[in-house]
């Protein structure tokens, strides 16, 4: 069975396919090897990390932490990056409950690095927070 986590996770995928200026095929879901000048731009989707909060002995309310890395090449990659932020977040903020798998989901931060490469490589971080809950003895599921 796949965890709770990795539903959210497996379903910003979905919605990300969608995401302006990014080929179906060139969206990762923890992709350890660098992203190829063929392969730009692209969305990476990586977990951060989560911790958990007993408020309750039958559920745990989990806060998640995932980065959408979007990887540009070219002269001025933040522009070129740009018009897919705006398109990603889009996506991801027009149903704040993800089709209702999460209570919330909330923009922590945007940062932007540039790396050498036989072009310039631009890497805009996009950091989310959700709030999700699951049974305290059950990763996969929550039942009222």
């Amino acid at each position: 069975m796949t965890t709770k986590t990795e539903a959210i996770l497996a379903y910003v995928a979905t919605l990300l396919a969608g995401t302006a200026a990014i080929a179906a095929g060139n969206i990762y879901r923890s992709r350890p090897e660098p992203v190829s000048r063929d392969e730009s731009p692209a969305l990476l989707i990586e977990k951060i990390g989560e911790t958990a909060d007993y408020s309750n002995l039958a559920y745990l309310d989990w806060t998640l932490q995932f980065r959408i890395a979007i990887v540009t090449r070219g002269a001025v990659p933040d522009t070129l990056a740009d018009p897919i932020l705006t398109s990603a977040y889009s996506l991801l903020m027009a149903d704040r409950t993800l089709g209702g798998r999460v209570f919330d989901i909330l923009p922590h931060s945007i940062n932007f690095r540039v790396l050498e490469g036989d072009q310039p490589v631009g890497i805009t971080d996009c950091i989310f927070t959700v709030k999700h809950r699951t049974d305290a003895a059950d990763l996969t599921t929550y039942t009222s």
